[in-house]
C-alpha cells in the first residue's frame, strides 16, 4: 500500500533549543489519522556524535499530543530517523513538530520532517485520491465495475458460514476468464473441500449454476455426504460444453429424440404405473403420479403394439 505524504519540510536547524521543524493542516473537512517521520541528519551536517536523549513535541492546535516523546541515540551515531505513533487530527486542526537535542554541539543539523496520513483497516478512510484505495471501496461496497487481478487470493474461514460468499452478482459469481484453470488447486487433496455441510456446492437461481467449460473433469463430487451438486431454478441444472464449444447436453440427455427425463418418465409408467384399457386394443399407462397419461399403446389381436403415443392429450 502507497503512503500518502501530507507534508515535507526542510532546513538547517540549531537543536540546542526546542525548534520547529514543520507546521501543516492536514485536511479541512475531515479527521486525518496521521504519524510523522523525522531525519536527523544527512551526511553532510550531521548530529555531532554524542548521543543522548531527544526529545520530539507533537502539537495539536496548540495541546500536546503524547509529548514530549523521547528517543535515545547511541554515541558514534550522527544520523537518525524518528517515527512517531499514529495520531487523530480532527479537520482544520494544525500540527506541529518540534525537535530538541541534548546537545550542545548540534547547532546546524539538516532535518527534514514529513508527515503522512496512515493507512486504517477502514476502507473508507483511505486515501480519497488514491485510486487503488478507491477501486478497493467500490469492491467492498459493491459499486462500480472494478477488475480485481490476484497472484493469490487465500480465505482463511474457519467456523465461518461461508468461506467466500457471492450476494446479488450481476454476472458469474466467480469468474474466471481466458486463464488455463478456472479454479485451480495443486497438490491439494481436495481441490474444493467442503466439510459438514449440506450442499458441497450450492448454486440458486442463476442461468448456469456453474459454467464448466472444455474441462477433463468438469465438475467431479465424490463421496459427498449431502447433495454433491445441488442446482436449484436454473435453465440447465448441469450443461456440458465440448472443448471445440460444442454442446454435450443434447448427446447425452438425446435417446431417439426424447430427452433422458422423458424416458425415465415412460420407462417408469410402463413398469410401475397404473394401466387402463387393458384387452380394449388401447392401454393407456400412467404415471407415478397416478394421474398423468404417460404412455397411450395400440395393441392387434396378437397383442403386438401396432402405435405408441407419449403424452397423449
Amino acid at each position: 500500500m502507497s503512503l500518502k505524504e501530507l507534508d515535507s519540510e526542510n532546513g538547517d536547524f540549531d537543536l540546542t533549543s526546542t525548534v520547529t521543524v514543520l507546521t501543516d493542516t492536514p485536511d479541512g473537512s475531515r479527521d486525518v489519522l496521521c504519524y510523522a517521520v523525522i531525519y536527523a541528519g544527512d551526511g553532510a551536517k550531521d548530529l555531532d556524535g554524542t548521543g543522548g536523549t531527544f526529545e520530539l513535541r507533537v502539537e495539536i492546535d496548540g495541546v500536546g499530543w503524547d509529548s514530549p516523546q523521547q528517543k535515545s541515540v547511541a554515541a558514534t551515531v550522527e544520523r537518525t530517523v524518528w517515527i512517531t505513533n499514529p495520531f487523530p487530527v480532527k479537520a482544520g486542526e494544525q500540527v506541529v513538530l518540534k525537535v530538541k537535542s541534548p546537545n550542545g554541539a548540534d547547532t546546524d543539523v539538516d532535518v527534514t520532517a514529513k508527515l503522512y496520513e496512515a493507512p486504517v483497516g477502514n476502507v473508507n478512510e483511505i486515501s480519497e485520491d488514491s485510486t487503488a484505495a478507491d477501486n478497493l471501496k467500490a469492491m467492498l461496497n459493491g459499486t462500480g465495475d472494478v477488475a480485481l487481478t490476484l497472484n493469490k487470493l487465500t480465505i482463511d474461514a474457519d467456523n465461518v458460514d461461508g468461506g467466500l460468499y457471492i450476494v446479488n452478482a450481476g454476472g458469474p459469481g466467480v469468474s474466471t476468464e481466458g486463464d488455463d484453470y478456472g479454479i485451480y488447486a495443486a497438490g491439494g487433496f481436495n481441490g474444493i473441500y467442503a466439510d459438514g455441510v449440506s450442499d458441497g456446492i450450492y448454486a440458486t437461481g442463476n442461468s448456469a449454476g456453474i459454467n464448466v467449460s472444455g474441462g477433463s473433469d468438469g465438475i467431479y463430487a465424490y463421496g459427498a455426504s449431502g447433495d454433491g451438486i445441488v442446482a436449484e431454478g436454473m435453465d440447465d441444472g448441469m450443461h456440458l460444453v465440448g472443448t471445440a464449444g460444442e454442446d454435450l447436453n443434447a448427446d447425452f440427455n438425446d435417446i431417439d429424440g426424447k430427452s433422458l427425463q422423458q424416458a425415465l418418465r415412460y420407462i417408469a409408467a410402463v413398469l410401475a404405473g397404473k394401466v387402463s384399457g387393458a384387452g380394449t386394443g388401447t392401454e393407456t399407462f400412467k404415471g407415478l403420479d397416478g394421474s398423468t397419461d404417460r404412455v397411450e399403446v395400440t395393441v392387434d389381436a396378437q397383442g403386438n403394439r401396432t402405435g405408441v403415443s407419449y403424452d397423449p392429450p
